[in-house]
């Protein structure tokens, strides 16, 4: 998105201009325009999204106008309603009347003359529905949501950010359009919609949480921006008792075998293969092996290291000793000079992360070799090698550090960082089967089965 869009700037200062719908231009003019009071783009663009949603809001409530009059009442509306919310209780003394009233009081009265003046003339529903825009009783939801997106998308992952816009966008259509308004949306309303997605969505309890975390979160920020008193979507449940589920652990041996002997598409054979091998014996996540660069692979006098220098969580940056097994594939791959270490993935996705095609294509490929169970995922090469580091008798806490997790205890965690724990040693007590240990080291097993065969009937 262009960091001008919605903007023009005039002497020096930056405007919000936004076309009017032809259907309305009678009513406001071609564009809606208003001043943002700065010279600077990035403040402009911080404060831009506040102006468009009561643009649009504005919009939205003449959209519900079946006629001129009434349209130009609720176009009139929300004027005074900019100016009602701006308006302070200073006062203001008049000396030819000798009276003294508050800022918000005089808009008060403009906005109750008008109101007296509907009613005679377009009647009483007309005039009250004026005279809640125009005193911000009601808030038409209309582009709050872009504003709130708008704000948020610093925090969080341009995935996380594609999940609200997502959610809030069905809710809202299942309400009944952009033109209700935030106090229609109650408990009562938040209940019945979950009830309907339950019943006849087919949607995972899982996803069901993640839409209404999604919508609690900007019902947050709406009461957080003065919109709305409470947040209708916390504290609901879903569903009766829990189904007991299969958790994700680690592959067997025959598992092993068939995913790292198994052939797929020339683009990603290698690569696919070559991400296994590194994931069984670091632990590490698809995610830290595809962001990999040159630079993070070291050899040592021991043998080569990688560091990963991001993740997760704080635990997550970390320093792993590569076992002997895997030297081939690092010394192939670091012999292809350029910039990561897998240099033949393509960024993909909402935030464009390496990882996003080729993890697409390990599920298509463990699918096609017979290792297609739900959780029989790439994370699941994290589990497996954890057992087999739990196997071979490695503490805990060591293993913890290999792979990157928190360290809670006060001893092993708050005292010690594990600075002084020999990595090396550890790594190097790792041990598969002789037929998956083969595979690793990229050399063929003359005792393997061939897939077809292990596969069974």
């Amino acid at each position: 998105m262009s960091k001008t869009q919605y903007l023009q700037r005039r002497h020096q200062t930056w405007y919000v201009v936004l076309e009017v719908p032809k259907k309305f231009r009678t009513v406001l003019g071609r564009r809606l325009i208003r001043s943002l009071q700065t010279q600077s783009l990035d403040e402009a663009n911080r404060k831009k999204h506040a102006v468009i949603a009561e643009m649009k809001r504005q919009l939205n409530a003449l959209a519900k106008a079946p006629n001129q009059v009434e349209a130009k009442a609720l176009a009139k509306a929300m004027d005074y309603r900019r100016e009602f919310l701006a308006a302070t209780s200073q006062e203001v003394h008049f000396p030819d009347t000798d009276e003294t009233i508050s800022s918000r009081g005089l808009v008060i009265e403009d906005i109750r003359y008008d109101w007296e003046q509907l009613r005679e003339k377009s009647g009483e529903e007309v005039a009250n529905r004026f005279i809640k825009l125009a005193t911000a009783e009601v808030t038409p939801i209309a582009g709050l949501p872009e504003q709130w997106l708008a704000e948020v998308k610093r925090q969080v992952s341009g995935q996380t950010l594609s999940q609200h816009e997502s959610a809030i966008r069905r809710f809202i259509a299942w309400a009944g359009g952009e033109h209700i308004s935030v106090e229609e949306i109650t408990r009562l309303k938040a209940g019945a919609y979950l009830g309907e997605l339950l019943a006849s969505s087919g949607l995972e309890t899982k996803t069901l949480k993640r839409h209404f975390s999604s919508l609690s979160a900007f019902w947050k920020w709406l009461k957080s921006r003065g919109y709305a008193q409470d947040n209708p979507f916390e504290g609901h449940k879903f569903g009766g008792a829990r189904k007991a589920r299969r958790k994700r652990k680690g592959l067997v041996d025959t598992e092993l075998v068939k995913l790292l002997s198994g052939t797929y598409t020339e683009l990603y054979n290698e690569t696919l293969h070559d991400l296994m091998r590194l994931s069984l014996v670091t632990g590490a996540r698809l995610s830290e092996l595809c962001e990999l660069k040159q630079t993070d692979v070291e050899r040592r006098p021991d043998g080569w290291w990688i560091k990963i220098l991001e993740g997760k969580t704080e635990a997550a940056v970390r320093s792993v000793p590569l076992h002997l097994s895997v030297d081939a594939v690092i010394e192939k791959r670091m012999g292809i000079k350029t910039s990561y270490l897998f240099n033949d993935l393509t960024a993909g996705g909402p935030d464009e992360k390496r990882m996003w095609y080729v993890s697409k294509a390990f599920r298509r490929y463990r699918e096609k070799v017979g290792v297609a169970e739900r959780w029989k995922d790439f994370h699941a090469l994290r589990n497996t090698f954890t057992e087999a580091m739990e196997g071979a008798e490695v503490l805990e806490s060591t293993v913890k550090l290999l792979i990157g997790h928190k360290r809670d205890s006060m001893t092993y965690g708050h005292y010690s960082k594990g600075a002084r724990v020999d990595l090396r040693n550890a790594i190097d007590r790792l041990t598969y089967s002789v037929d998956v240990m083969e595979l690793i080291r990229q050399r063929p097993a003359s005792s393997l089965m061939p897939i077809a065969q292990m596969a069974g009937p």
